[in-house]
């Protein structure tokens, strides 16, 4: 199937396989009429023309703007430009209008009746959050025959790049890898207490990754927590984002924080945001 995109001069150009990425994106596919019946797929993009009257999301009266908002709308967030979409709920986000500047696109039906909705990150659930570590592995170069002189010569190596991520998924620890297309980032940001996208776990292909780096907001013990909704820190009132992971060093693991209570008293704390801007304790080490 071929992909259409836009180059730097505004032009639609044909682009073959995943590598310009419609990988979990909105995309609108159509058939070409000839015999091939070959698929477009393209990306589902607002132009500037749409945002300009695209308007605030009043959640609650369930109005795009002027434009009704079905009762089953599916709402995604883009963490990235390239990553992959989180599907989230309407209850995850925490504030009765939503301006427009945060909506990235939207689809509608044939009625006119919004069907879909792609916000900016918003609501900080489409992190998810662990010990990270990753690798770049270099790939030696290829001997291969010129046809036409005859010539041996050998290909520049080159690199693959994966990462690693040890979270805690159905209150089990498990450690996924995925393939990425270039470097995760600066060495301040590898091998460390990081957030990846919460995308990233459903996709098997090779992807870009967004990086989120939580803050150290200090260290509690027990006392200090409000049972499992709420800790107590130096910086102020956290709510404890629902099944935080507690990432075990001595062991590369990451337990619940119930587990982790019965056998700790000491706990580290990383928050997505400061306390005054909605932030919540997204993962724990002890």
């Amino acid at each position: 199937a071929s992909r259409w995109e836009e180059d730097e001069d505004g032009n639609e150009i044909e682009v073959f396989g995943l590598e310009k990425n419609a990988v979990g994106q909105q995309v609108r596919v159509t058939q070409n009429n000839d015999k091939d019946g070959t698929l477009n797929v393209k990306r589902i993009k607002t132009t500037e023309s749409e945002t300009e009257d695209i308007g605030n999301w009043d959640v609650k009266n369930r109005l795009l703007g002027y434009r009704n908002v079905s009762k089953t709308v599916q709402v995604f967030e883009q963490v990235g430009k390239q990553v992959p979409l989180t599907l989230i709920s309407e209850h995850d986000i925490d504030m009765d209008i939503v301006p427009e500047e945060k909506i990235v696109s939207f689809k509608e039906d044939a009625s006119g009746v919004v069907i879909s909705i792609v916000l900016q990150d918003i609501t900080g659930e489409s992190w998810i959050y662990g010990m990270v570590k990753d690798t770049k592995v270099e790939i030696p170069g290829e001997v291969k025959v010129d046809p036409e002189t005859g010539e041996v010569y050998t290909t520049h190596s080159t690199y693959d790049y994966r990462v690693t991520i040890t979270t805690l998924i159905e209150e089990k620890s498990e450690t996924k890898e995925f393939l990425l297309n270039y470097s995760l980032g600066k060495k301040q940001k590898r091998n460390e207490i990081i957030g990846l996208p919460a995308s990233a776990l459903k996709n098997n292909a090779r992807v870009y990754l967004a990086v989120q780096v939580p803050e150290n907001v200090g260290t509690v013990s027990l006392r200090d927590f409000d049972g499992y909704v709420g800790v107590k820190t130096k910086k102020g009132y956290y709510p404890i984002a629902d099944d935080v992971p507690v990432y075990v060093s001595a062991f590369e693991k990451c337990i619940t924080l119930r587990q982790a209570k019965a056998s700790y008293s000491r706990f580290e704390l990383y928050a997505d945001k400061p306390v005054d801007e909605g932030g919540k304790i997204r993962i724990i080490v002890v």
